[in-house]
């Protein structure tokens, strides 16, 4: 049996372009964060993708992307199912507005700041401002490490 292991997810919806995943996941990679990925064929919401990629990973982090709406949202298990952590234009973007959008998604599993600096990505598409203070974040970032950690502890023994 194999044991599945911890990765960000990421859930693509609709036609969405391989480099655009291989940006994101490139991120991912920048920060030493392994990524998984599927394809969703259900129509849904960019928001839902990111939530159920979250819950699906064993990181508790996930980012949902939907060709057609033209948005990706990264998400957290913990956090409510309607308020992602940010949400980004996919379309047209970058390949560094991607990658970034990969290493935020890595950096909330690590516990470090967030990279910004970039148009597109806002977690309010009316005020652009993270919807969770830093404080919050950082309790979400300490739940998910101590989850990690117990998880390794166990396959430990």
């Amino acid at each position: 049996m194999e044991v599945e292991k911890p990765a960000v997810r990421i859930l693509v919806s609709g036609d969405v372009a391989m480099e655009m995943l291989h940006c994101v996941c490139w991120g991912l990679e920048e920060e030493g964060i392994p990524a998984s990925w599927g394809k969703v064929v259900e129509d849904t919401t960019t928001i839902s993708l990111a939530k159920r990629a979250a819950c699906e990973s064993l990181l508790h982090v996930g980012i949902g992307i939907s060709g057609e709406l033209r948005e990706a949202a990264l998400h957290h298990r913990d956090l409510p199912d309607e308020k992602p952590l940010l949400i980004a234009a996919v379309n047209p973007a970058t390949r560094e507005e991607l990658v970034c959008l990969g290493k935020n998604a890595a950096r909330l599993v690590k516990g470090n700041p967030l990279c910004f600096g970039n148009e597109n990505i806002t977690s309010d598409c009316e005020s652009g401002h993270l919807l969770w203070p830093p404080e919050a974040i950082e309790q979400i970032v300490s739940g998910v490490l101590d989850t990690l950690r117990n998880h390794l502890q166990k396959r430990k023994i």
